[in-house]
Protein backbone atom coordinates (compact mmCIF):
# COMPACT_ATOMS: atom_id res chain seq x y z
CA UNK A 1 0.00 0.00 0.00
CA UNK A 2 1.09 3.65 -0.93
CA UNK A 3 1.75 6.01 2.05
CA UNK A 4 0.15 9.48 1.78
CA UNK A 5 1.15 12.84 3.38
CA UNK A 6 -1.81 14.50 4.98
CA UNK A 7 -2.30 18.08 5.64
CA UNK A 8 -4.55 18.24 8.31
CA UNK A 9 -6.38 21.64 9.47
CA UNK A 10 -6.56 22.08 13.17
CA UNK A 11 -7.51 25.42 14.67
CA UNK A 12 -7.98 27.18 18.00
CA UNK A 13 -11.73 27.89 19.48
CA UNK A 14 -11.88 30.42 22.19
CA UNK A 15 -14.36 28.80 25.06
CA UNK A 16 -16.02 32.30 26.20
CA UNK A 17 -15.01 34.82 24.00
CA UNK A 18 -16.27 36.55 20.77
CA UNK A 19 -13.70 34.66 17.83
CA UNK A 20 -11.87 37.63 16.11
CA UNK A 21 -8.73 35.39 14.58
CA UNK A 22 -8.45 31.97 13.84
CA UNK A 23 -5.13 30.68 14.94
CA UNK A 24 -4.22 27.78 13.09
CA UNK A 25 -2.13 24.92 12.88
CA UNK A 26 -1.06 22.38 9.95
CA UNK A 27 -0.43 19.19 11.19
CA UNK A 28 1.13 16.57 8.67
CA UNK A 29 0.09 13.17 9.24
CA UNK A 30 1.38 9.95 7.55
CA UNK A 31 -1.19 7.48 6.18
CA UNK A 32 -0.69 4.24 4.62
CA UNK A 33 -3.70 3.36 2.51
CA UNK A 34 -5.15 1.41 -0.66
CA UNK A 35 -5.50 5.07 -2.13
CA UNK A 36 -6.38 8.69 -1.58
CA UNK A 37 -10.07 8.49 -0.90
CA UNK A 38 -9.29 5.89 1.86
CA UNK A 39 -6.33 7.67 3.42
CA UNK A 40 -8.32 10.83 3.67
CA UNK A 41 -11.06 8.84 5.92
CA UNK A 42 -8.02 7.81 7.90
CA UNK A 43 -6.84 11.86 8.45
CA UNK A 44 -10.43 12.51 9.42
CA UNK A 45 -10.08 9.98 12.08
CA UNK A 46 -6.77 11.31 13.28
CA UNK A 47 -8.38 15.41 13.15
CA UNK A 48 -11.56 14.46 14.55
CA UNK A 49 -9.38 12.20 17.39
CA UNK A 50 -7.22 15.26 18.21
CA UNK A 51 -10.34 17.79 18.76
CA UNK A 52 -10.86 19.40 22.18
CA UNK A 53 -8.59 20.21 25.08
CA UNK A 54 -9.09 16.92 28.07
CA UNK A 55 -7.41 18.46 31.10
CA UNK A 56 -8.91 22.03 30.28
CA UNK A 57 -5.50 23.60 30.52
CA UNK A 58 -5.46 24.85 27.03
CA UNK A 59 -5.11 28.59 26.91
CA UNK A 60 -4.79 31.61 23.42
CA UNK A 61 -3.18 34.34 24.66
CA UNK A 62 -4.94 33.71 27.96
CA UNK A 63 -8.21 32.91 27.08
CA UNK A 64 -9.87 29.06 27.46
CA UNK A 65 -9.95 27.15 23.85
CA UNK A 66 -10.30 23.80 22.13
CA UNK A 67 -8.84 22.67 19.41
CA UNK A 68 -11.05 21.94 17.13
CA UNK A 69 -10.42 19.70 13.84
CA UNK A 70 -11.25 22.35 10.21
CA UNK A 71 -10.59 19.33 7.59
CA UNK A 72 -8.26 18.22 5.02
CA UNK A 73 -6.10 20.67 3.48
CA UNK A 74 -4.46 18.34 0.87
CA UNK A 75 -3.48 15.34 0.43
CA UNK A 76 -0.11 13.47 -1.50
CA UNK A 77 1.46 10.43 -2.05
CA UNK A 78 4.44 9.73 -1.05
CA UNK A 79 7.34 8.56 -3.48
CA UNK A 80 8.66 5.58 -0.90
CA UNK A 81 7.63 2.22 -1.33
CA UNK A 82 5.81 0.25 1.35
CA UNK A 83 8.04 -1.28 3.68
CA UNK A 84 10.26 2.43 3.78
CA UNK A 85 12.92 0.60 2.59
CA UNK A 86 13.12 3.73 0.34
CA UNK A 87 13.00 6.50 3.15
CA UNK A 88 15.66 8.35 4.14
CA UNK A 89 17.07 11.60 5.14
CA UNK A 90 16.96 13.80 2.12
CA UNK A 91 13.72 12.28 0.38
CA UNK A 92 11.04 14.58 -0.49
CA UNK A 93 7.54 13.72 1.87
CA UNK A 94 5.34 16.42 1.36
CA UNK A 95 5.58 20.15 0.14
CA UNK A 96 3.89 23.43 -0.25
CA UNK A 97 3.76 25.71 -2.67
CA UNK A 98 3.93 29.73 -1.64
CA UNK A 99 4.54 33.23 -3.26
CA UNK A 100 5.87 36.38 -1.26
CA UNK A 101 5.92 40.07 -3.06
CA UNK A 102 9.31 40.38 -1.89
CA UNK A 103 13.12 39.66 -0.94
CA UNK A 104 12.65 41.13 2.02
CA UNK A 105 9.93 39.25 2.51
CA UNK A 106 11.56 36.23 1.60
CA UNK A 107 14.37 36.81 4.23
CA UNK A 108 11.59 37.50 7.14
CA UNK A 109 9.88 34.00 6.01
CA UNK A 110 13.73 32.28 6.44
CA UNK A 111 14.22 33.48 9.35
CA UNK A 112 11.08 32.52 11.46
CA UNK A 113 9.60 36.41 10.82
CA UNK A 114 6.06 37.69 10.62
CA UNK A 115 4.84 37.79 6.62
CA UNK A 116 1.67 38.12 4.66
CA UNK A 117 2.41 35.29 2.13
CA UNK A 118 0.14 33.72 -0.49
CA UNK A 119 -0.72 30.13 -0.05
CA UNK A 120 -1.04 28.49 -3.44
CA UNK A 121 -2.73 25.10 -3.98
Amino acid sequence: MPYYATHIIMYIKFKDREQDIFPIYEDVILVEADDVEKAEEIAIKHGKDSEGDSNNSLKWEGYPSTFIFGGIRKIIECNFDQNLESLKEGIEVTYSQMELKSKENLDKLINGEEVNIKYLE
